[in-house]
């Protein structure tokens, strides 16, 4: 059986990569996954909840949006400030083949923190999410990258 946790939304973002993140959060979530099963993998977007996760043991899943604009310190635009969800599908293609290929994301300052990201995440509620999801494929097996499930990516899901 797959095993993983994402904690979504604000919770994820605002222990995960924001950059004064609550160190007590992350413990206090890495805490309650770890009491229920130390080898379910924890979905995370860097900052203290990849390094409480990391600290205790838990594999790790390091996500990346697709559709989000990121800050240079690599965390996510606000989805309260214009621009946080991009909506140009050329964009995010060429934005999600920089994070996998190149490892660096392009920030809205055109600062390019790394990324090396295990998977893609594509909002449902991102307009033409679907057909997205289609082109980023395509853009991927053009640029060789093999997409694979997580269970086969570095044995992250267990």
């Amino acid at each position: 059986m797959d095993r993983a946790v994402n904690t979504e939304a604000a919770l994820g973002v605002g222990i995960g990569a924001h950059p004064v993140p609550d160190p007590r959060l992350a413990e206090a979530i890495v805490d309650a996954i770890s009491h229920v099963d130390h080898n379910v993998s924890l979905f995370t977007y860097g900052g203290a909840l990849e390094s409480a996760a990391t600290s205790r043991g838990l594999p790790v899943v390091k996500e990346v949006f697709a559709d989000r604009a990121y800050y240079r310190d690599g965390s996510l635009v606000s989805r309260a400030e214009e621009g946080a969800v991009l909506k140009d599908p050329g964009l995010v293609v060429k934005r999600v083949i920089k994070m996998v290929v190149d490892h660096h994301i392009l920030s809205v300052k055109g600062d390019e923190p790394e990324a090396i990201p295990d998977t893609i995440c594509v909002h449902g509620d991102t307009p033409g999410a679907s057909a997205l999801i289609g082109r980023i494929r395509e853009a991927l097996d053009r640029a060789g990258v093999t997409v694979r499930p997580l269970r086969e990516v570095r044995g992250l899901i267990r």
